[in-house]
């Protein structure tokens, strides 16, 4: 997972990804470096910048991936930027000891950019759009719903429960320098985005409207001699 955190005026994320080796990503949003290291380099860096401190190699991933999801609050952090790369060095506490963490980082080419930040922030786009889409479909059936009880049941007695009608035109002023509702218009654009980065891993409920949602009824009103049959309960006129 990314983690964001600031030196100086710059901005930056940056994320670990843990497996045979350790991969190590930086970005400013315009640059981004990139570092792999196997378990027994990290463990020889780790003792070079602390050689009073004792660590097994499989302690040694925890403690950086400890110290990267606490960067923006606990460690101190020091960077060196090249034309070549990034000198990324974490300061952070470890039962009242100083611990330094030193990575070498290599500037990676645009390819690399568009995989690990432009595809990803697209695909989360799109994810939001769609579950924009379903949460939509879901207030509009259960406001459906309310008026259906409170036809058969009559109004809602507490006040604190009372809620407007979901309108979704209040989700329609959006600044026009935002991606939303971009990605999912077009399906061809989108099946081709697919064919060449993949798929959005995650599963999204399909919540549709039925077509009787958008009938409203109305309660029949009887006259005084007029006459319902046992059981037959509330008419409705569709």
């Amino acid at each position: 997972m990314w983690k964001t955190f600031q030196h100086g005026e710059n901005l930056y994320m940056i994320k670990i990804v843990q497996d045979d080796n350790l991969r190590l990503v930086v970005t400013d949003f315009q640059n981004i470096w990139v570092q792999d290291v196997s378990r027994d380099e990290l463990l020889q860096q780790f003792q070079e910048a602390n050689p009073l401190f004792d660590i097994k190699i499989e302690e040694v991933g925890s403690e950086v991936i400890e110290a990267i999801n606490s960067i923006s609050d606990c460690t101190n952090v020091e960077m060196v930027e090249s034309d070549e790369g990034l000198k990324l060095i974490l300061n952070t506490i470890k039962s009242e000891y100083k611990i330094r963490f030193k990575f070498n980082l290599l500037k990676s080419p645009s390819e690399t950019f568009l995989k690990e930040i432009t595809v990803p922030l697209i695909q989360t786009v799109k994810h939001l759009e769609e579950r924009q889409s379903m949460l939509i479909n879901l207030l509009h059936k259960k406001d459906r719903e309310l008026e259906e009880y409170k036809l058969e049941k009559g109004l809602i007695s507490r006040d604190d429960l009372i809620t407007e009608k979901f309108d979704v035109e209040k989700l329609s002023s959006i600044d026009d320098k935002l991606m939303m509702n971009v990605f999912g218009q077009n399906e061809t654009f989108w099946n081709c985005f697919v064919g060449q980065h993949g798929n959005i891993e995650a599963n999204i409920e399909d919540v549709k409207q039925d077509p009787w949602n958008h009938i409203k009824r109305k309660r029949k009103v009887y006259s005084s001699k007029t006459v319902t049959k046992k059981g037959k309960g509330i008419n409705y006129d569709n």
